[in-house]
């Protein structure tokens, strides 16, 4: 969660605190994926089988490319670590907006 500066963003100062930190990574996590998003809002809730289906339906390839079954992975990956409970995330956005610009955003995945 860093700028296109390499450097750490409100989000990634959210991520670093506990009480907020699963919040900030759905955030994170919508961000990043945001064309599967605009597609369907609820997608966290989907199965391994339906989230590769909106993802195949968004690049065009088909589901057994490793581009496909790349992204299904990282994002079942990084979903553990997040927490999309809506009170949370709508306080977050609320922070955000009176105290930070909006920004750049990288997500950087290790696995």
């Amino acid at each position: 969660m860093l700028g296109t500066d390499g450097s750490p963003t409100w989000l990634y100062k959210q991520f670093r605190n506990p009480s907020t930190s699963k919040s900030s990574m759905a955030e994170a996590i919508k961000m990043a994926y945001a064309e599967l998003y605009s597609r369907n809002e609820y997608s966290h809730d989907f199965n391994k089988k339906d989230f590769a289906g909106l993802v195949v339906e968004a690049t065009g390839d088909s589901a057994e490319s490793k581009k496909v079954q790349l992204i299904v992975s990282t994002f079942f990956n990084v979903k553990d670590y997040a927490a999309f409970e809506k009170k949370l995330i709508k306080r977050m956005k609320k922070m955000r907006s009176q105290k930070y610009k909006k920004t750049n955003l990288i997500l950087i995945i290790n696995y």
